[in-house]
């Protein structure tokens, strides 16, 4: 009703934090917080998820690296378990960041495919390979670099003789979340979409 009536738009529901994200006048938002079902209402700003000098510390690390067990390898002794033949195989690892850089060549043939239903008719109207829950689109492109650098971490397969990750064939599933500049929204980053 609030809704039709102007008062509240943009409503999302965040299914895996039992929450809803919207819009909403003052006057709503006093109505809502006598509603014995809400336990808080909290102010969804757009915050810095990634720092401009943790970016560099990253950049940092990558110089000088060689193929091989990396530290981050060593340190979860990911390496012992590969010749048991724990590899990630068959295993889809989702990765909630900046996107990917899907032309990298450590993770262009990792990329998990799946589909949207767009219009809820039970078919695919669209194949993705993740989502942007940044613009709400299937762009998942890394346009800050963070994402493509955590993805490689966990999957990364050593083809572009650098480094190798922790499960070199598992498939990558991108979730962006983080925009361009570094910043996310809570609702970016637990707004649900039904993939298949």
């Amino acid at each position: 009703a609030e809704e039709l009536s102007g008062n509240v738009s943009d409503i999302h529901n965040l299914w895996i934090a039992n929450s809803i994200s919207c819009k909403a006048s003052a006057s709503v938002v006093y109505k809502l917080s006598s509603h014995p079902d809400v336990k808080i209402i909290g102010y969804d700003k757009e915050i810095q998820v990634i720092s401009p000098e943790q970016m560099k510390v990253v950049e940092e690390t990558l110089v000088g690296q060689v193929r091989g067990a990396d530290p981050h390898v060593v340190a979860v002794k990911a390496n012992e378990v590969w010749s048991l033949g724990y590899t990630g195989k068959n295993v889809v690892v989702a990765v909630l960041d900046s996107g990917t850089n899907t032309n990298h060549l450590d993770l262009r043939d990792h990329l998990w495919t799946g589909y949207v239903d767009t219009n809820k008719d039970g078919t695919p109207d669209t194949y993705v390979n993740g989502w942007n829950f940044v613009s709400n689109n299937s762009n998942i492109t890394d346009d800050y670099g963070h994402g493509t650098h955590c993805a490689g971490i966990v999957c990364g397969d050593g083809t572009s003789m650098i480094t190798t990750g922790i499960a070199p064939d598992a498939l990558l599933m991108t979730l962006k979340t983080i925009d361009r500049v570094g910043g996310g929204s809570v609702s970016n980053m637990l707004n649900g979409v039904q993939f298949a």
